[in-house]
């Protein structure tokens, strides 16, 4: 509603010929405007003195038109907001004029207007709203409310009716009085309880904690708190520094009691014990249990700090009566009191409590950095003098499917039960501590990322485990041992690069670095699958002990670093591979092994930064064949690299499948040569195809589709077959004959024949020609 205020003053008279001015103030709540004690205007602006209907009213410029909408009016003069400060108003409502001080029902100035809405002039009520209490504050204004404690109207007319129904009979009385320019349907936010209820903002009688006596030791002590993520530290000390002073007690009935009662005059007593309670009343009985611990009764109920009990508890002194006061504490005091509660401290457990205390580390979302984190710190400094907690963690929100909250009623979620039902604790986990939530950063519920965690780590490593299996029973292998044993220099970089991977681990978790331990997980996943048993995979066919004694070392390793974010899936693996085989050095679980530690002595870095080389030439290599048309299972003649160390050339020639790696110290070019990289990392491949070459090549590509039909055939590695094959290209059976009646071990085949295509044939294509092969 628009209401209309007459200014008490005839400073205007000349420019409204002796007519009263009214300022147009502006509310979307006009069931205060009985409790208005102020009008307020910005200094800067400026404001229109308009003459409507035979009216002068006062309005800021910038808002005429969405005062007046398509109304007729006249601008008659423009003045500036400090042309209107301190003159008197006449009030709507003359309830409060008996109790009202001399600075009420005046013009004041200040920032907090502003042109995005309203009239330019601010109606303020001291008793409603946290800013214009605090004007009412600075001003020295009544803060005078006029409805009770559940939102009813407590002045005729109005009295007994609730504040949402009370406004539209206000607005319907101040337009009988002549007050109001008009009203209008406003949607705007309001503040509402968790039960969908609106709250109503309104000055009570509270007991406070002077913040302002202990905000300074707050400051002085916060920088001893580390913040994951660094950036909260400075959020939190905003917090400090804003602090108002706390407000303890609250109106509501379920709630720890405030331990005070007062007589009739008004004197109090404050116990902090039950004993202390006893001093002066008999209605508490005291008792000890048969576990030795002290109880107290009341009319032979457990006592308890709430007011079904308490209330009913009456205090004498000096032969007077006290009796409780209505209030009971906020409950964040309850929530601040944790780390001494739980321990009944002072009153017993001294020694555990002081062991306890601080707490080395502490995880809450951002939201409670003004909430739960904020109170324990109050609560501390004001009781120990000292810091609460010593590590912070602050994590982000997880909103739900559709960018909103998690909230049943929104149905934007997967049911949890049914989520870790079909995914699994363990990815959920690696799900929640990989994404940016653990940095302190939102986002909304994903499956799909879900499911990556499945893919990319858990499926891996279970995979890779089972590897390790199915060859240890191929070969008969036993482990005797959890070390590495072989001086390979590809199993000498498997064991520095894990030995490196546990000691970053390791300081990312003393340092409460969750996001940097989570991106470890992965690429060491990769290494060992996807590079060294890629790497390996001869030696493994062949039955190399070295080979087995380091995947077996290399996954025992793992599951004992990474056991504390991956608890199930590590230790099954670990149940399996060491408890079960009856190594010597194997603890019971792997979750009461020693975290492995490793010194940098023990990590040979030269290695690692030379596979880190291999790996990004080979890298080049491969984008060098995609441009060449060259697919890596045919082999070429030659490649040029920019490092000659054996050991990098050694490897990239296998990588590559090249016949002969050379160093040069600029790249080669020619017609049968294609470059990409640059530096030492460059590598330049000879792509000319010899018949030889080309031979190889299709045997190469054979042996891969070969394989890929065993494993469509639901066959295992150690399965021996007969073959019957056809060959549709007479130069494709003479080029592969051979070969194949050579490599029946390789193959895994007892017997081959060659002849007419079988009833139950399968075919592959190699250089779109087809070759029959039927299993038996």
């Amino acid at each position: 509603i628009f209401v209309k205020f007459t200014l008490k003053t005839d400073k205007f008279s000349k420019e409204t010929n002796g007519e009263k001015v009214k300022l147009v103030a502006w509310t979307t709540t006009p069931w205060t405007i009985p409790a208005n004690f102020a009008l307020v205007v910005n200094e800067n602006f400026v404001y229109s003195l308009v003459k409507y209907k035979n009216e002068y009213l006062v309005v800021a410029k910038d808002r005429l038109e969405y005062t007046f909408g398509t109304e007729e009016y006249e601008v008659v003069s423009e003045f500036t907001g400090k042309d209107f400060y301190g003159l008197e108003y006449e009030p709507a409502y003359d309830y409060f004029k008996e109790t009202a001080t001399k600075n009420d029902w005046h013009v004041y100035m200040s920032e907090e207007v502003v042109m995005d809405e309203g009239t330019g002039v601010l109606h303020v009520a001291p008793g409603f709203g946290e800013v214009d209490f605090k004007m009412g504050k600075d001003w020295g204004l009544s803060d005078t409310v006029h409805i009770d404690e559940v939102g009813n109207m407590k002045n005729d007319p109005w009295k007994g009716v609730y504040i949402r129904e009370a406004s539209p009979l206000v607005a319907k009385d101040l337009e009988e009085k002549g007050l109001l320019l008009r009203s209008e349907v406003y949607l705007h936010r309001l503040p509402f309880y968790r039960g969908k209820n609106p709250l109503i903002y309104m000055t009570q009688d509270s007991y406070f904690i002077d913040i302002q006596k202990i905000k300074q030791k707050m400051l002085d002590l916060a920088p001893e708190v580390n913040w994951i993520p660094k950036t909260f530290e400075k959020r939190f000390n905003n917090v400090l520094e804003t602090s108002p002073d706390w407000s303890v007690s609250r109106s509501r009935y379920w709630a720890t009691i405030m331990p005070i009662w007062v007589n009739e005059k008004g004197e109090q007593i404050i116990v902090g014990s039950f004993d202390e309670m006893m001093e002066y009343t008999d209605q508490i009985e005291k008792k000890v249990n048969e576990n030795g611990k002290t109880e107290y009764f009341l009319d032979g109920e457990k006592l308890t700090l709430h007011r079904d009990m308490c209330d009913k508890i009456v205090l004498k002194k000096d032969g007077i009566e006290y009796h409780r006061i209505p209030e009971v504490l906020d409950c964040w005091m309850d929530s601040g009191s944790v780390p001494f509660a739980e321990h009944h401290y002072p009153f017993e457990n001294k020694e555990a409590f002081e062991e306890a205390f601080p707490a080395d580390f502490i995880v809450e979302y951002t939201g409670q950095i003004r909430a739960w984190f904020n109170v324990l710190f109050r609560l501390s400094v004001i009781l120990f003098d000292k810091i609460p907690y010593k590590n912070v963690i602050c994590h982000g929100v997880m909103f739900g499917t559709d960018g909103r909250k998690m909230s049943k009623s929104f149905h934007n979620y997967p049911d949890p039960k049914e989520t870790l039902e079909k995914f699994g604790g363990e990815a959920l986990r690696l799900y929640f501590m990989s994404t940016p939530v653990m940095a302190g950063g939102d986002i909304n519920w994903s499956d799909d990322l879900l499911k990556d965690q499945i893919k990319d780590v858990l499926l891996p490593i279970w995979n890779t485990y089972r590897y390790l299996t199915m060859y240890s029973n191929i070969h008969n292998w036993t482990p005797t041992t959890t070390e590495f044993t072989s001086n390979a220099d590809l199993d000498k970089w498997i064991e520095s690069y894990m030995k490196n991977v546990a000691i970053e681990y390791s300081k990312a978790l003393e340092n409460y670095d969750i996001p940097s331990s989570v991106k470890l997980i992965q690429p060491c996943v990769d290494n060992i699958s996807k590079w060294w048993i890629r790497r390996s995979r001869n030696r493994f066919a062949s039955g190399d002990e070295n080979a087995l004694q380091t995947l077996y070392a290399t996954m025992v390793l793992f599951v004992k670093t990474f056991a504390p974010q991956m608890p199930f899936l590590t230790e099954e693996i670990y149940q399996n591979l060491v408890v079960n085989t009856g190594v010597s050095n194997g603890k019971e679980s792997v979750h009461l092994e020693d975290y492995p530690v490793f010194s940098e002595e023990e990590v040979d870095h030269e290695l690692l930064e030379k596979m880190e080389l291999v790996r990004e030439i080979s890298s080049n290599g491969l984008k060098a064949r995609e441009d060449s048309g060259r697919n890596l299972r045919q082999p070429l003649v030659e490649a040029y690299i920019g490092s000659d160390d054996e050991l990098v050339k050694n490897i990239v020639q296998e990588e590559l499948n090249v016949k002969e790696v050379k160093y040069s110290k600029e790249p080669i070019s020619g017609d049968d040569y294609v470059t990409f990289g640059e530096y030492e990392k460059y590598v330049t491949l000879n792509i000319a195809i010899n018949e030889e070459l080309e031979a190889e090549g299709l045997r190469n590509d054979f042996l891969r589709k070969y394989r890929d039909l065993r494993k469509k055939s639901g066959l295992k590695l150690e399965d021996k077959i007969s073959l019957k094959i056809s060959f549709e290209d007479d130069a494709q059976e003479k080029a592969l004959r051979e070969y194949i009646e050579k490599s029946k071990e390789e193959l895994s085949v007892k017997e081959v024949s060659f002849g007419e295509k079988g009833e139950n044939s399968k075919e592959i294509v190699l250089n779109e020609k087809k070759i029959y092969i039927e299993i038996g």
